[in-house]
């Protein structure tokens, strides 16, 4: 009796803990239609071009602001082209896009070159997007890596 009453006890907090894990580890996974791809391209020596796709699926519609942290070792350069509708800047180590208007089912993009002495495979460019939906804001992490091209 004893050892059934030890399985019993095991499983109980292993359902416990699968539980407490599954509200956690599924609450920061809803990206609402977004998909973020960042990409890379090495122009010269320590100079690169860095394109931002934001993809908007069905779900947003309104206002939206996607910001991602500049890489550490990286000085802004220029901005080199943007949609019409996305409202580029940098902001201290931050560069933004913003919308007035999101709209459905719709690519936005943003390019702009940087400057980092770090080789690009290890440039980092972390990044967010709030956008409206209804009423309420949701904040959605982008951590996507940056995807390299080569210039030949």
């Amino acid at each position: 009796m004893l050892v059934s009453s030890r399985i019993i006890y095991k499983i109980f907090i292993f359902l416990i803990v699968g539980a407490m894990l599954s509200f956690t580890l599924s609450g920061d996974t809803k990206n609402y239609g977004i998909t973020v791809k960042k990409t890379i391209k090495k122009i010269d020596h320590n100079h690169y071009e860095v394109g931002i796709h934001v993809r908007n699926a069905d779900q947003i519609n309104g206002v939206a602001r996607y910001q991602a942290k500049l890489p550490i070792t990286a000085d802004f350069i220029q901005e080199i082209g943007r949609d019409e509708s996305v409202n580029f800047r940098v902001a201290g180590r931050k560069v933004k896009m913003i919308w007035m208007h999101m709209q459905k089912n719709k690519t936005y993009s943003a390019k702009f070159q940087i400057k980092s002495k770090v080789n690009m495979n290890k440039l980092k460019m972390p990044g967010k997007l709030s956008v409206h939906l209804g009423d309420e804001q949701v904040d959605i992490k982008d951590s996507s890596e940056l995807i390299q091209f080569n210039v030949e």
